[in-house]
């Protein structure tokens, strides 16, 4: 019943904008018409007498300035409505917050074991829970008490929102057309990790409002509600750069590991970074090669966080080699990473040959990251190939390193 109200009070309104703005031009035929004909009913223009002896500009002009009067009219009954409702639902929230914050401390710290007193506790909240504003203002105060305290108290707080019923109410906000209301639903469930929703919340994930696909998507992932996130694999809606963030942040928030492999995997490229990133902020070592393989993906994004990952997971003198094979075709991120890693592999004269090519032959920014790698792996041939060195280009670069340095 409450997503019908919630839908025929959204559609009556813009029910009622489509009708008025549709009659301005079918008002501007009738009073211009002597009669309109409806089947076997005439509707006689009484103005017609009028508007007829008026020249047509200026009947348009007429009939322009009284639409526009009417529209301001209009516009102060809407904008005086609106203030009134305002100062109203103000009103209401004030006067249920302390009310039902006074009624929700009195029925969570109740010492009483009688269950006829907690009934009648909950009564008087429920009575209090008539309308959309007061159900809002309770579980929004549920759901920060639920955020702010442990144990016993945590407990009786998730058992009076079960009591409360608020599952119809719920849905009922996830398939509203409002988008508050479905932010409001999804900030519960999220909160509160309740059950049953994913039907609904997975299909906000494909909705084209990115708030809320990125909001819904999120929710599922807080909800541990697919075995180690694994739903991910099979998800086909495109990520943003956004929703990436915010998967990679929530997912660490969290502080539960699953299994990546799956989705550094995924043939949808967004879902497979997810894996790579949070592979590589976990150390997942095992995952290496998995990784590896991606590096050679043609899309960008899959292939520069891949590479990315891979030198942090480098370690042996195969890894160091296939760096240096793939360096050229690494972007300059990628590169100056690849560089500042070099330090970690132990074949000196490899990694000292290598960086001396980055300085003889790369752009200044390379060979100031591979000049100040050489101070600390081979500062004997840091000092007798560049400090007499005659190329302007490395000498400009040795005194911005030692500029950094001193």
């Amino acid at each position: 019943m409450r997503i019908i109200t919630i839908y025929f009070n959204y559609i009556s309104v813009r029910i009622f904008f489509f009708l008025f703005f549709s009659l301005i031009p079918i008002g501007c035929y009738f009073f211009r018409a002597p009669q309109i004909e409806f089947g076997n009913i005439i509707v006689i223009n009484p103005f017609y007498k009028a508007v007829s002896q008026l020249p047509i500009w200026l009947y348009m002009v007429n009939y322009l300035t009284i639409i526009l009067a009417i529209n301001v009219i209009l516009l102060y009954l809407l904008t005086t409505y609106y203030i009134l409702n305002k100062r109203g639902t103000k009103r209401i929230h004030t006067k249920y917050n302390d009310l039902l914050v006074g009624y929700l401390f009195d029925y969570l710290y109740d010492e009483t074991s009688i269950d006829q007193e907690k009934r009648k506790k909950l009564t008087r909240i429920k009575k209090c829970l008539r309308s959309d504003i007061a159900k809002r203002i309770f579980l929004n105060r549920l759901r920060r008490v639920h955020l702010q305290m442990e144990g016993e108290i945590r407990e009786r707080n998730f058992n009076l929102l079960k009591a409360l019923q608020y599952t119809s109410f719920l849905r009922a906000y996830l398939q509203s057309p409002y988008l508050r209301h479905k932010l409001f639903a999804l900030r519960i469930i999220s909160d509160f990790h309740l059950q049953g929703y994913e039907g609904y919340i997975y299909k906000l994930t494909k909705k084209k409002n990115r708030i809320l696909s990125s909001e819904a998507l999120v929710t599922l992932i807080k909800l541990y509600i697919f075995d180690d996130h694994l739903f991910l694999v099979d998800f086909t809606q495109i990520l943003s750069v956004w929703d990436i963030n915010m998967i990679i942040n929530k997912v660490q928030q969290l502080n539960k590991s699953f299994n990546y492999a799956k989705l550094i995997r995924s043939e949808v490229p967004e879902i497979s970074v997810v894996g790579i990133i949070l592979s590589r902020l976990d150390k997942r070592f095992n995952l290496k090669m998995e990784v590896k393989k991606k590096i050679e993906s043609h899309n960008k994004l899959v292939s520069e966080q891949a590479f990315l990952a891979y030198i942090t997971f480098a370690k042996e003198q195969d890894d160091f080699d296939y760096m240096i094979y793939r360096f050229e075709a690494a972007s300059e991120n990628t590169k100056l990473q690849i560089i500042k890693a070099i330090p970690s592999f132990k074949n000196k004269r490899d990694k000292t040959k290598f960086l001396n090519w980055i300085v003889e032959n790369k752009p200044l920014k390379f060979k100031i990251e591979a000049i100040k790698m050489l101070l600390d792996i081979d500062f004997d041939f840091y000092s007798s190939r560049y400090k007499s060195s005659t190329d302007l280009l490395i000498k400009n670069t040795i005194s911005h390193v030692q500029s950094i340095n001193f």
